[in-house]
């Protein structure tokens, strides 16, 4: 009777345990450092194509608000198609507005990053430098330049 409990407990973990893992590794986990300061938040916005990316939030399939704590934070984003183009911007919404500023030229007056820490010519960073494809267990690191 043990051996037949025991059994039924190894095929039980032998066939959930890769199911939940699973699940686990199907976010996209995104670490955003270089945070300066505690204050405001880190607005994290997820795009699937170049509409909008990375200044109009609006445009984002997907918005996050975190609180700010200085050097780093973390998300996991959920829900993602594997083996498509998605690209991320970040900004530290210091003040809290929540906008990321800009001078009167467009120019960021708070730390802004995207993925791939891409950076931009003449302008913000485009889609096609900061995309990258999304597969199980994806991780990425922005850094935050202010």
């Amino acid at each position: 009777m043990k051996h037949h409990k025991l059994l039924v407990l190894i095929l039980f973990l032998a066939y959930t345990l890769p199911l939940l893992a699973r699940v686990e590794f199907e976010d996209l986990a995104v670490e955003v450092t270089g945070i300066e300061v505690e204050t405001g938040n880190i607005l994290v916005s997820l795009y699937d194509n170049k509409s909008g990316f990375p200044t109009d939030r609006k445009q984002a399939i997907k918005e996050f608000t975190i609180p700010a704590r200085k050097n780093r934070v973390a998300l996991n984003i959920t829900g993602l198609s594997q083996n498509k183009d998605y690209a991320v911007a970040v900004c530290h919404d210091a003040n809290g507005n929540e906008e990321c500023d800009t001078n009167f030229l467009g120019i960021p007056k708070e730390g802004v990053g995207v993925s791939n820490n891409a950076k931009g010519r003449f302008g913000p960073p485009s889609f096609e430098d900061s995309k990258f494809v999304f597969t199980w267990g994806k991780r990425i690191s922005i850094q935050v330049k202010y």
